[in-house]
């Protein structure tokens, strides 16, 4: 396919008045060359909006449904339970918090918040463990 006949496409697809006054008069090659790169910086910019979304909306709402945020709360009322779920006491987990806390601590970003020690500590002992 030739230049002028992909061009002749995409003015057909994004500027179909153009094209049919243009059957008429012939554009000049300035004018026609200022409408083809105004249509490619124009899809460009179109494709680059669609994408910008860092974060899904179903990922924003995840800190309200983990297991710690419902569950810990619960699981500190009873230590059996606790026990149970944990491998540990309410004390002994306190105290490997305190030890490794600070090895196992990430920052919070402008783009996301981190995982608190506790949570992650916890995630290792349930599943790791």
């Amino acid at each position: 396919m030739t230049r002028q006949a992909q061009s002749d496409v995409i003015i057909r697809s994004v500027y179909p008045a153009y094209w049919a006054e243009s059957l008429y008069c012939r554009p000049s090659h300035e004018n026609f060359n200022m409408l083809v790169l105004h249509t490619v910086v124009w899809r460009r910019r179109w494709r680059r909006k669609r994408r910008n979304m860092w974060v899904h909306a179903i990922n924003i709402k995840r800190p309200d449904f983990e297991i710690f945020n419902h569950l810990y709360p619960d699981l500190l009322e009873v230590e059996e339970k606790l026990h149970g779920f944990f491998r540990m006491h309410i004390e002994q987990f306190y105290r490997l918090s305190q030890l490794v806390g600070e090895e196992i601590q990430k920052r919070n970003t402008n783009y996301r918040t981190a995982i608190t020690p506790e949570e992650r500590l916890e995630i290792f002992l349930r599943y790791v463990l």
